[in-house]
């Protein structure tokens, strides 16, 4: 969706990240993702009370959560997003190779569903090819043992566009990977858990 965010909102939000950034309080990957694989830092899960800017961004992806509900039929029944997580590619090639956001198998529990939908909103005011970091999707890939995309597979590229909300399904399916970002690329990521009862 072009334009979830506009003018003085996008531009906030996108300054919130940044201060975040500059600040050094966002870490770097996750202890289990090698840094070869994975080149974000990020800061997920201690960001309440949200700042006013996040606060705006967080009631309108609640809003959209509550309409994919309505229309996607693997959303269908009670879903929980969790909180937010602020990511940087902070340049120089920095990207997040081929994965998937969800194998069921790998982290679903009775108190912890599995990820069934992603959603990124991207805040990069000024984007252009050049500055990479795109998102290529392969939503035609099933997981495969050594974890890269098949030889020949179809794929989109997503462009990381200020205000621009990107959702899709995850759970098991539509793998991607975040291409080299050669300026500083910067996003906010939200997944979406299906509830069991």
């Amino acid at each position: 969706v072009d334009g979830f965010l506009r003018g003085l909102e996008a531009d906030s939000l996108h300054l919130l990240v940044n201060r975040w950034f500059m600040h050094g309080k966002l870490t770097h990957r996750q202890s289990s993702t090698p840094a070869n694989l994975r080149g974000d830092l990020f800061a997920h899960g201690d960001l309440e009370p949200f700042p006013e800017e996040l606060r705006i961004a967080q009631e309108r992806v609640n809003l959209a959560v509550t309409e994919l509900s309505r229309r996607v039929a693997q959303l269908r029944g009670s879903v929980s997003l969790e909180p937010p997580m602020l990511a940087v590619y902070p340049g120089e090639g920095a990207r997040y190779c081929f994965h998937f956001d969800s194998l069921a198998s790998a982290e679903t529990s009775p108190t912890r569903p599995s990820r069934a939908c992603t959603l990124i909103l991207y805040l990069n005011p000024f984007w252009s090819p050049r500055h990479g970091g795109q998102l290529r999707l392969y939503p035609s890939c099933a997981p495969t043992p050594d974890c890269s995309p098949p030889e020949g597979a179809a794929f989109v590229d997503v462009e990381p566009r200020h205000g621009r909300l990107l959702a899709f399904l995850c759970g098991g399916q539509n793998p991607h990977e975040v291409l080299p970002a050669w300026q500083p690329r910067m996003a906010i990521t939200w997944w979406l858990r299906l509830k069991s009862f």
